[in-house]
């Protein structure tokens, strides 16, 4: 209980214990255990370890995290919390590329181990933690029944992880806004605050050296998302992703390089998006007629590649441009709808048919047998997850209403993008109200008020839909109101 210490900008705490504590180690093994009932984490990599062998494991009914690997914040040239990163400024940061010392795990594996249960009694851990490390391969595992993530990389520093053929779901099952994979990159170019990144491309690379690469695993996140890159997560490369529920979040960052994934029964959701990204999306089969973005994305075209997606709609004869996502991107010109013609979804076979329209776009079939444990007395023991039914392609709309007093359209908070973008708690969805559109010389127009903000209070009571909120609005003189912008609360007075 003593997981008092930050993990660099996050709301993560950690305590550098275990089971079994590696601390400047080379080449060690943990072969074929079983990791049952503890308090704490199973396997703590603590500061400087190198080439660490975790492999056909059972890890199972444990307090903290199940793998945790976690560098020393000596070895990081950043801001280490908030506080620190306020205080700077993208001229005054630490321009030497890299870490400053050794004093963090590299070229360590987890391989072929089954991880269930975890975060009993702490519940921002993963079955598998990785922090201030470099080269970190989680290979072939099975992992479910998490409080949150069942794969989690604190930030970008170092890079050159691979997470490959596993099998992650029935996560995120006592926290929100997470995903089955989660991921930040709150590095050195995320300078002032969380949403003032630099579009110096020079920096962004400075702590992730390598890509991170995701790619052959199955995802299931019922809570969440398959797959959520936030807050700056940069430069990774992830492809032949099967996303069994919630598909894939990208916020903002740069380089991320999106191909041949299949996103079931949902879409790709660009969050925040800068206009010089890098971002490339092609040759993915999704299942929604548009993308989900969420923030300030009203520039054209976004990313620096969006093009030849594929849209499945269930039992379409022939295909057709994918008209609405070209509008949206800006991009797509090439991305087609139709019936992708999968092989046998209901066994959870999503490969396509040789006469898939989706293979002509470039889509590559990938195997769908090779997710998770291999050991014949792990794979004994594993679960694996619900498939989901195909539903036909679906769209859908979030009503605005317009509140003539306060001159602003609105809609009400919705969902793990609402909560995710604007930082909000989970008791505002359904009642807190966005900001969509300002008219010019209304209440709202007049005190900087702006499209994607949120409205949380008005004259010190919640704000609790469109019809209480109208209740609260005077017929003239001022009303103090609280507005969430930029993930941060504050107060503005209307004039009626």
């Amino acid at each position: 209980m003593e997981n008092r210490e930050p993990l660099l900008r996050s709301d993560w705490t950690i305590f550098r214990s275990g089971a079994v504590l590696l601390r400047g180690t080379e080449g060690c093994r943990i072969l074929s255990c079983e990791f049952a009932r503890l308090g704490g984490t199973a396997v703590f990599v603590d500061e400087n370890n190198e080439n660490l062998l975790v492999r056909s494991c059972y890890i199972h009914d444990i307090g903290s995290n199940g793998v945790a690997f976690v560098g020393d914040r000596s070895c990081y040239r950043g801001p280490k919390n908030y506080r620190e990163a306020k205080g700077m400024s993208l001229e005054g940061i630490d321009r030497v590329p890299g870490p400053r010392n050794n004093e963090f795990p590299r070229n360590c594996m987890v391989d072929d181990c089954l991880i269930t249960r975890t975060g009993l009694v702490e519940k921002q851990t993963a079955g598998v933690q990785i922090s201030l490390a470099r080269e970190i391969t989680v290979r072939n595992c099975s992992i479910y029944e998490l409080p949150r993530a069942g794969i989690n990389i604190g930030e970008g520093a170092f890079g050159g992880h691979v997470i490959e053929y596993n099998d992650v779901f029935d996560t995120v099952r006592e926290t929100s806004d997470h995903g089955s994979f989660n991921s930040w990159g709150r590095d050195r170019f995320w300078v002032r605050d969380q949403m003032a990144l630099s579009q110096d491309k020079d920096v962004v690379l400075l702590d992730i050296r390598q890509p991170n690469i995701i790619r052959n695993n199955r995802w299931r996140c019922d809570h969440g998302w398959d797959v959520d890159l936030d807050d700056g997560s940069s430069n990774y490369i992830i492809y032949n992703n099967l996303m069994l529920s919630s598909g894939l979040k990208l916020r903002e960052g740069f380089y991320r390089k999106v191909y041949n994934n299949i996103m079931v029964n949902k879409t790709l959701y660009p969050h925040v998006w800068f206009r010089n990204s890098g971002d490339e999306f092609y040759n993915n089969i999704i299942f929604e007629d548009r993308y989900r973005p969420a923030g300030n994305m009203d520039f054209s075209p976004w990313g620096k590649l969006m093009d030849r997606n594929f849209v499945h709609v269930k039992g379409m004869k022939g295909v057709e441009p994918a008209s609405e996502l070209a509008r949206q991107s800006g991009n797509d010109r090439h991305s087609l709808k139709g019936d992708a013609l999968f092989s046998a979804p209901g066994l959870g076979d999503f490969s396509v048919r040789a006469s898939s329209p989706a293979l002509k776009l470039g889509f590559r079939n990938f195997p769908m047998d090779r997710f998770g444990v291999r050991s014949r007395h792990l794979k004994a023991l594993a679960r694996t997850p619900d498939i989901p039914e195909v539903a036909g392609n679906r769209l859908e709309k979030r009503e605005t209403v317009l509140v003539k007093k306060l001159g602003a359209e609105v809609r009400i908070a919705e969902g793990e993008g609402d909560l995710s973008v604007f930082g909000l708690m989970p008791e505002d969805l359904g009642r807190a109200l966005v900001i969509v559109k300002v008219q010019k010389d209304g209440p709202c127009s007049s005190a900087g008020i702006l499209p994607g903000d949120v409205l949380l209070m008005a004259g010190g009571n919640k704000v609790d839909g469109v019809e209480k909120l109208e209740r609260l609005l005077p017929s003239s003189g001022k009303l103090t109101v609280t507005v969430r912008r930029n993930q941060e609360n504050r107060k503005v007075d209307l004039q009626f």
